[in-house]
């Protein structure tokens, strides 16, 4: 549940690259959100800037930190055990919880 209190939404979207793909600039601060779990946020405006696990080499950033809409469709969702029953069902290829990749 920590993804939809750290958005303040039923659910957060995320885009996921590769550690060495991205290019990041500007101050973050990083909450420990999870054993393995970062997140980080902008220091002046607190927005999430982007998330990552200790174990893996890929970074997680929400939907709404790119200046582009329509730029990634996610292709599965995860958590579903949390879903809210007004979310339509079987759009994308669903998980109750983590993903099994």
């Amino acid at each position: 549940m920590t993804c939809r209190r750290v958005h303040g939404s039923a659910f957060g979207a995320y885009a996921m690259f590769a550690r060495d793909a991205v290019q990041l600039s500007g101050q973050v601060q990083m909450w420990q959100s999870s054993a393995e779990g970062r997140r980080y946020f902008c220091q002046t405006c607190g927005s999430v800037a982007f998330m990552e696990y200790v174990d893996s080499d890929e970074l997680d950033i929400p939907l709404g930190a790119f200046d582009s809409v329509g730029l990634y469709e996610p292709s599965y969702e995860l958590w579903c055990c949390h879903k809210e029953p007004w979310l339509p069902q079987g759009v994308r290829t669903e998980y109750e919880e983590e993903s099994p990749h």
